[in-house]
């Protein structure tokens, strides 16, 4: 496996658990507002 395939899954896989997390938090926050 060459370097720059690694680095791109490597990208991919971070952006995907971050925008993961910021959905769960806003989520949450959302959830707060409606008082649930």
């Amino acid at each position: 496996m060459d370097e720059d395939f690694i680095w791109m899954i490597f990208c991919l896989v971070t952006a995907f658990v971050v925008s993961g997390y910021l959905q769960r938090r806003f989520d949450v926050r959302r959830q707060k507002k409606e008082g649930r």
